[in-house]
């Protein structure tokens, strides 16, 4: 009898489940949650999960700036555009310059267009109207959607300039963590901040939605969307 007991017992504690670290709270909106997964292997796999990468009806939301030197905010403009380039939907949207609000903004933009069908959120630069910065884990978390900030090769890292002359901003900035560099099939590279998604996964997706040179479609629209409307909105009368 005693060796059975024994038996079951070694049995009971090898089934058992094991606890979960304590980072790893099972409520995905927690800040500590959201702190030590966002961007890690198991939320990217959690998020993508749903997104078929072949899907060519799969859309993605981009959001460019637009701004002058004076102007109090910078104009946002974004572009719903499908995977096989055919454009879906339309959002506005302002940013306060040197301001808090671009976090605010990108989700009030997403949420104007009252739509369950968009897959991933591109924008064009994740510290946008003078070192506004868009928090990507957040809009990723708040969404359940990947986020891509992408932009070019030669913009230097603003790490310095943050510190200098927003250093209540430099938490926020280092938060948003390493530069992944993608090479496209055109032959030009990006650099991205990524939430939600793997830099192998952003690679593809880049690569489907670029005709030509380094700037993925959306973005591309998404930039001329926004410049037409800042010039239409300084325009007199």
């Amino acid at each position: 009898m005693s060796l059975r007991w024994n038996l079951r017992q070694q049995y009971l504690q090898k089934a058992a489940p094991k606890p979960l670290p304590v980072w790893c709270c099972p409520h995905k909106r927690c800040r500590v949650w959201r702190r030590a997964c966002v961007g890690s292997a198991e939320f990217a796999e959690a998020a993508l999960r749903a997104l078929n990468l072949e899907k060519r009806g799969m859309r993605c939301l981009a959001i460019a700036e637009s701004y002058c030197p004076g102007d109090a905010k910078s104009t946002l403009a974004g572009i719903v555009m499908r995977r096989d380039l055919i454009v879906d939907g339309f959002a506005t949207g302002s940013a306060t310059l040197a301001g808090c609000d671009a976090t605010d903004s990108v989700l009030g933009m997403y949420h104007s267009l009252g739509r369950d069908d968009i897959s991933y959120i591109l924008l064009w630069g994740s510290v946008l109207s003078r070192y506004n910065i868009v928090d990507v884990d957040r809009v990723s978390a708040t969404l359940k959607v990947p986020v891509l900030g992408i932009s070019g090769v030669g913009r230097a890292d603003m790490r310095s300039i943050i510190k200098d002359r927003f250093p209540e901003k430099l938490r926020s900035y280092e938060a948003l963590g390493k530069r992944h560099r993608i090479c496209l099939h055109t032959g030009y590279a990006l650099m991205a901040r990524l939430a939600g998604c793997t830099a192998s996964d952003s690679a593809r997706m880049l690569d489907m939605i670029t005709l030509q040179g380094g700037v993925p479609e959306p973005a591309r629209v998404a930039r001329l969307l926004a410049s037409a409307l800042r010039r239409r909105a300084s325009m007199p009368g």
